[in-house]
């Protein structure tokens, strides 16, 4: 089995930088060493992903890396808990990484936004 993501995302815009999930989106884990599946509801609202100003130009919010980083916004927003489980923090930041490698997301690319999640992460969660 592979990671992977078992619904199209098909989101909304609500205003300048939210996005609203219009339809259940869903995505199978293998970073935590067992399958594990996360669904995020209809109707979730999110930024795709939290890039600072100055670095818009190198990670544009809307990527190949936005599957990942709706699970991953919200994963933060529910305190990481999925299927009873309640997930560390690094452990939330790995499924990002995962999930932007499985979207085919370059190595550099995903590497420094992971480190990014990592750096600035605590922020937010």
């Amino acid at each position: 089995m592979t990671p992977k993501f078992l619904d199209p995302l098909i989101i909304e815009a609500k205003a300048p930088n939210t996005w609203i999930l219009a339809k259940e989106f869903s995505y199978v884990t293998l970073a935590l060493g067992k399958p594990a599946k996360i669904t995020v509801p209809e109707g979730f609202e999110n930024d795709l992903a939290s890039i600072p100003r100055l670095l818009a130009w190198a990670f544009p919010v809307n990527g190949r890396h936005r599957w990942a980083a709706v699970i991953h916004d919200w994963l933060y927003s529910n305190g990481g808990e999925i299927e009873g489980l309640r997930l560390t923090r690094k452990q939330c930041d790995q499924i990002f990484l995962e999930g932007m490698e499985t979207m085919g997301v370059g190595r550099v690319k995903r590497s420094l936004m992971f480190r990014g999640v990592r750096a600035g992460g605590m922020f937010s969660w």
